[in-house]
């Protein structure tokens, strides 16, 4: 599908629903591709395999077997949401699982995949993107596992236990959060100073958003500075 350096985007919406034996979705010729849930199922018998550059994400269903390989992106949710797999996912290593962190609520607020079957990483990658500044003891279930099935190993460089930073707080991680199997990031320190750049000081609007570097004028806690300045 598409020619070399394209693009493609399936779009599964409104209860839409694709069955299939198996699903492959990899790159050929350099063509990219994207499976978008907008409130649509998959069903494949024996499973999805996701390869190198191609990208799952949105909300809805997904009855079968997922696996994530290496430079491959799981991004639930359309700013934030929720992918429900009635299967194992297996996140290998290089592969992405892309998370939005806007609020402490799940769906609404933060990415989430709900998982009936069992859960494996195999050292893939966490991607957090922060959308607000949350408090000591915030916590985000990022992958609600179903039953008693012990999450199967760890994202890379995050052990049981292990802390990911970014500008607006330390989180710390747990494989066996929630019920006992969840992976569950906790906010352990926030910082006293959100330092926000002005990324457009020639002639910018400083009561633009976009102009601003994290795009955030409702924190309470800020350093603003200039490129090249302090303001």
């Amino acid at each position: 599908m598409g020619h070399a350096g394209s693009t493609n985007t399936l779009l599964i919406s409104n209860g839409g629903h694709v069955r299939a034996a198996l699903a492959f979705l990899g790159s050929n010729g350099g063509v990219d591709n994207t499976i978008e849930l907008a409130g649509g199922t998959i069903s494949t018998t024996n499973g999805i395999t996701v390869q190198a550059n191609n990208t799952i994400t949105g909300d809805g269903i997904i009855n079968g077997a997922l696996t994530f390989n290496n430079a491959s992106t799981l991004a639930p949710g359309a700013s934030p949401g929720l992918i429900t797999v009635n299967g194992d996912v297996t996140l290998n290593a290089g592969s992405i699982f892309e998370v939005e962190l806007n609020a402490t609520d799940a769906i609404s607020g933060y990415d989430q995949i709900q998982v009936v079957g069992a859960v494996t990483i195999n050292n893939g990658l966490l991607d957090i993107i922060p959308g607000f500044l949350p408090a000591l003891g915030n916590s985000f279930t990022i992958i609600e596992n179903d039953g008693i099935d012990p999450v199967t190993g760890t994202f890379s460089g995050l052990p049981e236990g292990g802390t990911v930073s970014n500008y607006t707080s330390t989180l710390q991680i747990s494989y066996a959060g929630g019920d006992g199997n969840d992976v569950v990031l906790t906010v352990v320190q926030v910082p006293a100073f959100i330092d926000l750049f002005f990324t457009n000081p020639v002639g910018g609007d400083y009561e633009t958003a976009s102009n601003w570097t994290p795009q955030a004028v409702s924190y309470t806690h800020l350093r603003a500075h200039e490129t090249d300045s302090y303001l």
